[in-house]
């Protein structure tokens, strides 16, 4: 008797669960019919529940008109259909044929990865717009995506940059370039390769140039920047007037070694005989920029006129010293100096291995304290007219105290038969000599009519 040999064959995408079952499978045969009880088919199989694909991303999620474009389309229920031949096990296959279309318009070569998304291809056919996507797999069961790809002119495709990234940086010199990179990313992080724009570029100290970098080549610039302020922790951000910005790692910009030193402090005016408002010295690089002493460095000062000038350390000038120390990492050092004589009076600074600097202070005198006579004694015979005689408002350390406004003298003797004169003929008697404004000294003339010591 012969028999003809059926197949049983099954279609699912679903996941198991151990369980045993009985089942019979029925074969025609001529003129009987065998009924082979099969137990135990399906031990170790699992029940899976069907899924259809759920797409909830696309990347990159726009793309420019006239060009085809890569994408990965992520989501759930990318999984193989499997397929049973349980009469020929070699014809049991997983069946991992997807669909996808934007709109109306089929995606090519659509492939389901080992990590359960879809790649595909964006034909360059499609025209400006926004899009839908829909997946379909080979069961036939479909799963949509409203507005998941966005198609732009290529005068648009700025509008596909959502930030920019940075590639690493190094600790940098000021004003020293140094080459960046930066890449223009969509949404999902990836380079937006049709992007040709410029962008702004600025960093913490607001030093950074050039302002403006560009053109991208590719969604990519490579360039030289240069930073003109030391910072510790400096970074740099790239924003366009779009809105899209991206901002590097923080480095730092270290200062260029001290060449120079100079006075940061303006010259000062001080009265003789009291300590100076503080003097600071500082440290530049060959640009003119503040520099740290990379160790403790000594800078000794100097005056132009060392008779009752003395340097000190303290506001109260109690701390003497001819030099002051730059300590390592600092860019300057202070330091106060008294001077006992009125006048200008040059400071010099001086450090071994820097340009020296010089800055001119004033000292003045103190408040008048005083009158003393500048012409020697005269020797006058009886009825005639003196020399000159001279007297100067001096302060208490013996500068000269000039008028501040029209003063007077007054004048007195102990001896008789005594006068003072404004004239060197003695005509023109006086009590008091005037003192003009501006002036410290003033002169008159005596006569005596008797021999007086």
């Amino acid at each position: 008797m012969g028999a003809s040999r059926g197949s049983l064959r099954a279609m699912s995408n679903v996941s198991a669960r151990p369980r045993r079952r009985a089942a019979s499978l029925v074969l025609p045969t001529t003129g009987c019919v065998f009924f082979v009880a099969l137990a135990a088919l399906a031990v170790g199989c699992h029940e899976r529940t069907y899924v259809a694909p759920r797409p909830d991303s696309v990347a990159p999620s726009a793309g420019l008109v006239g060009r085809a474009t890569a994408v990965t389309i992520s989501g759930e229920g990318f999984v193989p259909n499997v397929v049973t031949d349980f009469a020929n096990s070699a014809a049991s296959h997983l069946d991992a044929r997807y669909t996808a279309r934007l709109g109306r318009v089929p995606l090519r070569d659509v492939r389901l990865t080992p990590d359960g998304a879809l790649t595909a291809v964006v034909p360059e056919s499609l025209e400006v717009g926004e899009y839908s996507l829909t997946v379909v797999d080979s069961a036939g069961r479909a799963g949509e995506l409203p507005g998941a790809f966005k198609v732009v002119a290529a005068e648009d495709s700025v509008s596909l940059v959502a930030s920019f990234r940075f590639g690493p940086l190094d600790r940098q010199r000021v004003t020293v370039p140094f080459f960046v990179d930066v890449d223009a990313l969509d949404a999902t992080g990836l380079v937006v390769g049709v992007f040709n724009g410029e962008v702004s570029l600025s960093d913490v100290t607001g030093t950074a140039v050039p302002a403006t970098v560009g053109y991208f080549v590719g969604g990519h610039w490579t360039g030289r920047v240069e930073v003109r302020q030391a910072h510790p922790a400096d970074t740099l951000t790239a924003t366009h007037a779009a809105g899209a910005r991206g901002t590097s790692n923080a480095f730092a910009v270290d200062a260029l070694p001290p060449a120079a030193l100079s006075f940061e402090t303006a010259p000062v005016t001080v009265a003789a005989g009291s300590c100076t408002p503080a003097v600071t010295v500082g440290l530049l690089d060959v640009q003119g920029r503040p520099s740290p002493a990379t160790a403790p460095t000594a800078v000794a000062l100097a005056p132009s006129q060392p008779v009752g000038f003395g340097l000190f350390l303290d506001a109260a000038c109690t701390s003497a010293g001819p030099s002051t120390t730059v300590a390592a990492g600092e860019t300057s050092a202070t330091v106060y100096f008294r001077a006992t004589r009125a006048g200008p009076v040059t400071l010099f600074a001086a450090s071994t291995g820097l340009t020296g600097a010089a800055q001119q202070e004033t000292v003045t005198p103190a408040a008048a304290a005083r009158l003393v006579f500048l012409s020697p004694p005269q020797f006058v015979n009886a009825g005639s007219c003196s020399e000159p005689v001279t007297v100067q408002a001096q302060d208490a350390l013996g500068n000269p105290v000039s008028a501040t406004m029209a003063d007077a003298v007054a004048l007195a003797t102990t001896a008789g038969a005594f006068g003072f004169y404004a004239d060197a003929a003695c005509a023109a008697a006086l009590t008091q000599v005037p003192m003009a404004a501006g002036q410290s000294s003033t002169t008159f003339y005596f006569s005596s009519t008797q021999a007086q010591v």
